[in-house]
């Protein structure tokens, strides 16, 4: 299990600066709507100022969430399908630089679907596991959730921030 608050007897510990933002989208055509598991909830909560952002960020790393892939991203181990080894993923380019797309639960992944048809398959990943196997010299950042109302971006340098206070 990922916690931000763990202690390693040798290293002191730092906090992660409060200005990782949880934005509202203005231009979301969908609603959020009823939240359908606990990383949503923990969204809408962190939305409404009810968590803070430690507590999104364990919920979020301790998380299952859905990405999308393309078809031939998948292979057969033993009669279950499963992701190919560095499986290429729907990411989003902004001036920043690549974000890691991610949603909160597979109904999450119909308007980037619709967008985007060529990543129309969604996997299922452990989103700490998933973001921790990638190596930290890779910069990107991560949106949870685009084109809803409530989603999550946090930009390549704060996302390396998160990832290297969870690897101490």
């Amino acid at each position: 299990m990922f916690n931000l608050f763990k202690k390693k007897e040798s290293q002191p510990t730092s906090p992660i600066p409060p200005s990782i933002p949880v934005a509202t989208n203005p231009n979301a055509p969908l609603p959020f709507g009823t939240p359908e598991n606990e990383l949503e909830r923990a969204l809408l909560a962190k939305h409404k100022r009810e968590i803070d952002v430690i507590q999104l960020i364990n919920t979020v790393f301790n998380s299952q969430i859905s990405i999308l892939v393309p078809e031939d991203q998948f292979t057969t181990v033993e009669g279950k399908r499963q992701l190919v080894s560095n499986p290429r993923i729907f990411t989003l380019t902004q001036q920043s630089g690549p974000f890691l797309v991610m949603f909160s639960s597979p109904k999450r992944t119909k308007p980037a679907i619709d967008r985007y048809s060529q990543f129309r398959y969604a996997a299922e990943v452990h989103a700490g596991n998933f973001l921790m196997s990638m190596p930290q010299s890779l910069s990107f950042g991560l949106i949870i959730n685009p084109y809803w109302e409530a989603y999550i971006q946090w930009m390549p340098d704060q996302l390396q921030q998160i990832r290297a206070r969870v690897r101490q």
